[in-house]
């Protein structure tokens, strides 16, 4: 072989094999950085969780917080206490980084835990190509050097506490794949026990059948756990649990007034007495009920009711009565139920009002049931009323004052003290010291109040045609809902933090906790029943 024809085969074999290491090096570089991109950041979340928030777009969702017209306000959405906090640290890092947040460090997870206060979160983001480097660099920079940073072994794994300004301290848990960050070190001990035995919440059934059909391409989601929902101030006198169901999952939208979370709910038993399970067999109503409704109207609720005795049967289940319950009122609910049944139309109405000529008073609460047919509904009730024997030793009724000197317009309309049950705290959530409570017949309508004045307040206001209807915040939150629905609550967070704690009954303890937010928003809760799947909606319009 010629020497000139051995050095170009030498050369070209030298190119192949350049160009097949160069080739091999970019595979395995490229399929690394896909095993990172494809970490699941599930595997580390600890079954117990009790919400998690999710978003592949992290930046694009702070940008979009940051436009609101409440953030210019100087009231600033924050989910998350623990992603307020390094909020800074955060921006810090998105201007110092040539390439701001990695594709990576964008997927964040936070997830919240019992007994849910500011404290008990755990956020979870994945790492790309450098970003461990970075973490440390970035760490070692930015770390107050006044305190000394202390670090713990689990399990193997290494736990560190920093110190913050504002008097938090901060635990770390960084490895090459994700960081984890906590105010609690327990919560990330937890963590790590979740990746270790991998006893993570992806390896729980329902939240793992019901995070396979998420929606794809949304900014954020959040899932809640709904088996019993903190409802009241917890510090209050009124408190409880509500079973909602099994999980909500929340796609999450940011606008310049307004946060949108449609949802879908999931109920894997469907022999439970949960809301979910109760919508369930309910057929959607139609009608946001603001003509039903005095302008001065905090709140309000209406229930779909085309099966009662399915609602009677969840409404057992909630405890806000503080008197005994007696054989005397399980007899009269019963009654009631029969009569609802009968006489009753497809849905019930609760509000809870404050005429201004009643400002120095609590507020009035009333509950309004639509009947089919009054005159029969009348001579059922009377008949009942009659025939319902006299309780022994019952405790003491409110006085009657229906001050028709106020409101003359509803002397017209007769007031019935009525035997003690339990519908009107079934239907407002509000408990009165005896369980007493006064019946009236107003335009096609069974009324139900606590006391007299109540019901005379709440006739005026029809007659003056002083509606909410007119009012212009309503038709702003209603021009976000559905059309049909199984259940709508509406208020006005605003003025419903100036009325006693008793009133926020059936209000998320979440809202409450954060009202120094939450009350420069009107909050619309609407549940949707469509064919057989319950989908929850939650409007906050600023």
């Amino acid at each position: 072989m010629k020497l000139s024809l051995s050095i170009k085969v030498v050369v070209v074999a030298s190119v192949v094999l350049l160009c097949t290491g160069v080739a091999l090096y970019s595979f395995m570089r490229l399929n690394s950085v896909e095993q990172r991109q494809d970490f699941d950041l599930y595997t580390l979340v600890p079954q117990d969780a009790v919400a998690v928030f999710e978003t592949d777009r992290m930046m694009e969702l702070l940008e979009s917080v940051d436009e609101m017209e409440s953030s210019k306000d100087g009231y600033h959405f924050q989910l998350s206490e623990l992603l307020g906090c390094i909020r800074t640290f955060l921006d810090t890092w998105v201007q110092e980084s040539p390439h701001a947040l990695s594709k990576q460090m964008n997927k964040v997870l936070i997830s919240f835990h019992h007994p849910a206060t500011s404290s008990d979160e755990v956020l979870y983001c994945a790492l790309g190509t450098g970003d461990y480097q970075r973490i440390q660099a970035f760490v070692g920079q930015y770390a107050p050097s006044s305190f000394p940073v202390k670090s713990f072994e689990y399990q193997g794994e290494v736990i560190r506490i920093y110190p913050l300004r504002d008097g938090h301290f901060l635990a770390m848990y960084l490895t090459k794949d994700f960081l984890a960050l906590s105010f609690q070190k327990r919560l990330l001990e937890q963590v790590i026990d979740a990746r270790h035995k991998k006893k993570a919440l992806m390896q729980d059934d329902s939240f793992q059948q019901m995070y396979a059909s998420k929606q794809r391409n949304v900014v954020s989601t959040l899932y809640v756990r709904m088996g019993a929902v903190p409802m009241g101030l917890e510090s209050g006198a009124v408190s409880s649990r509500l079973n909602l169901g099994e999980w909500m999952a929340f796609n999450l939208k940011v606008a310049d007034t307004a946060v949108y979370c449609s949802g879908v709910s999931y109920e894997s038993d469907s022999t439970r007495h949960s809301f979910v399970n109760t919508l369930r067999k309910q057929q959607n109503i139609s009608g946001y009920a603001g003509d039903y409704l005095p302008a001065s109207t905090l709140l309000y609720e209406c229930w779909s009711m085309t099966d009662k005795q399915s609602l009677w049967s969840f409404t057992d289940s909630l405890d806000y009565l503080s008197a005994p319950y007696s054989p005397y009122m399980a007899d009269r609910d019963r009654e009631w139920l029969a009569y609802l049944q009968d006489c009753a139309d497809s849905q019930a109405i609760s509000c809870v009002f404050r005429p201004e000529e009643l400002s120095e008073r609590e507020p009035c609460a009333v509950v309004i049931i639509p009947l089919l047919d009054e005159a029969k509904a009348k001579q059922r009730f009377f008949s009942w009323l009659h025939a319902t024997p006299r309780e022994k030793e019952a405790p003491q009724a409110p006085v009657f004052n229906p001050d028709y000197a106020r409101y003359p317009c509803s002397q017209s309309y007769r007031k019935y003290l009525l035997p003690r049950n339990t519908l009107f705290v079934r239907l407002t959530g509000l408990d009165t010291a005896s369980s007493h409570s006064y019946a009236c017949f107003y335009r096609d309508r069974l009324l139900v109040a606590a006391d007299a004045l109540s019901l005379s307040a709440y006739i005026n206001a029809m007659e003056k045609k002083d509606l909410l209807v007119d009012v212009p915040f309503y038709g702003d939150i209603t021009n976000t809902l559905a059309s049909s629905y199984g259940f709508l609550l509406i208020t006005d967070l605003n003025r419903l933090s100036e009325v006693p704690s008793r009133y926020h009954s059936f209000i998320p303890t979440f809202f409450l906790r954060h009202f120094d937010f939450f009350s420069h928003f009107f909050l619309a809760l609407q549940f949707t029943c469509a064919e057989g799947e319950v989908y929850p909606n939650v409007t906050l319009l600023y």
